[in-house]
């Protein structure tokens, strides 16, 4: 979901006069280390993902600081959600579209926010709080030729994703069915993931700010590290509207 070369920027950016040791390591390389208590750093940032109590607690024993990217949990720099799918939402409004479906992930901790941005976005402009035309799944492999009959069936003009990745997903089960976009359905996407840059049609979405998001993470992490100062962090920062190809 994060370019790592706008993550690693960031970091750099914030610790700019210090020297800096930058080592990169997935959520279960992570946890088994703390697990085993061979877990070295001086800070952590944790980008979209979450960790189990007892991790935490080694962490806090450690005196390790420690942020989460986009999961409001303990200290975070998060993405607001809601007022990045509502701004997709009133961006689809604005082009003459009234059946807008909703194409989201129950599992995700963020669906919440999203799916409150698109009931937000229906309910200002086009005053209609229908869950007719919402369909969830688990995960990304739930959607399949089910998904786009559904919205086909309810005559969508346009689906708002949960992701860029369920946009991609959604896009080539209508191109199964023979359905073009944005030539029978407009899709929106949700993140800038980088697989929507090779991707075509280019998927219209929100970005994450992943810089932004980067560097005020990074920044605390400083504070907390170098200048021994430790405050919470609870920030949320807007991501923007990259207009794409799959909107009519």
């Amino acid at each position: 979901f994060f370019d790592m070369t706008e993550l690693l920027d960031a970091i750099n950016s914030a610790f700019a006069e210090n020297w800096k040791q930058v080592e990169v390591i997935t959520f279960a390389h992570f946890s088994s280390a703390a697990h085993a208590k061979t877990l070295h750093a001086d800070g952590i940032i944790l980008a979209f993902g979450t960790i189990d109590c007892d991790t935490a607690a080694f962490l806090e024993h450690k005196g390790i600081p420690f942020v989460f990217l986009n999961r409001t949990e303990r200290n975070y720099v998060a993405n607001n959600n809601y007022k990045g799918m509502l701004r997709l939402g009133e961006y689809l409004a604005g082009k003459g579209m009234k059946r807008i479906g909703y194409l989201g992930c129950r599992m995700s901790p963020i669906n919440r926010d999203r799916f409150r941005g698109y009931l937000t976005a229906q309910s200002e402009n086009l005053q209609d709080l229908s869950r007719d035309l919402v369909f969830e799944v688990d995960a990304i492999d739930g959607i399949g030729p089910e998904s786009a009959a559904f919205f086909l069936d309810r005559s969508c003009e346009a689906v708002m994703c949960f992701n860029d990745n369920f946009a991609i997903r959604l896009i080539t089960e209508l191109a199964r069915l023979g359905k073009a976009v944005p030539g029978a359905l407009s899709i929106t996407g949700f993140d800038d993931a980088p697989l929507r840059r090779i991707f075509r049609p280019l998927i219209t979405t929100v970005t994450l700010s992943t810089y932004e998001m980067g560097f005020y993470a990074a920044r605390w992490l400083k504070d907390n590290i170098v200048n021994r100062i430790s405050r919470s962090l609870k920030l949320e920062v807007e991501g923007e509207l990259l207009e794409g190809e799959t909107v009519a």
